[in-house]
């Protein structure tokens, strides 16, 4: 956590997640499941490790083509994660009839990997909305955007008001 709070928050938002690899991929999955598990597995890792490098390399500068790459990675990823979902819900679904112990884990490991990934998918569709690469969070500067619009009523009615309090107290002090 000593990194820019706007690079941990946008990196903390990100597709990608470093459990998945792990949990797909350490085991011997039965035929039924070896392919899928693995697909997704290596997936993950890929969606990971690029999240990484390109967050990475926003840390010290930022450039037209680094923003490029970034918001092209989140794109990737999340189109990825979103992929893999609907794979992994085909797989949980096509498959009622597996009895192996190694097969009801990999049901389990799905059922937990379909439920988390929906959720992280939930926010890295928000995470992606609210990336302003040179301003920091958006959703930040449309709370302050208002200050200064000057079509914005509550602004101008606080500009007079303060306007009218400045004068009439320029005009005692004369």
């Amino acid at each position: 956590m000593v990194m820019r709070l706007a690079w941990e928050q946008r990196y903390t938002n990100a597709p990608g997640n470093i459990v998945w690899p792990p949990l797909f991929l350490a085991y011997h999955w039965s035929s039924t499941f070896n392919v899928p598990m693995l697909i997704i597995g290596i997936v993950t890792a890929i969606v990971s490790v690029i999240t990484l490098f390109l967050h990475l390399s926003t840390l010290v500068k930022t450039s037209t083509l680094t923003r490029k790459l970034l918001i092209g990675g989140w794109i990737f990823g999340i189109i990825a994660l979103i992929v893999l979902e609907v794979l992994a819900i085909i797989v949980y679904l096509t498959n009622q009839s597996s009895s192996e112990y190694i097969d009801i884990h990999a049901k389990k490991t799905l059922a937990i990997f379909i439920a988390v990934n929906a959720l992280d998918i939930l926010f890295w569709i928000w995470g992606f909305k609210t990336l302003d690469y040179e301003k920091g969070d958006q959703v930040r500067d449309e709370l302050f955007k208002g200050r200064n619009d000057p079509n914005d009523r509550y602004t101008n009615r606080m500009t007079n008001d303060q306007s009218v309090i400045v004068s009439h107290d320029i005009g005692t002090l004369n």
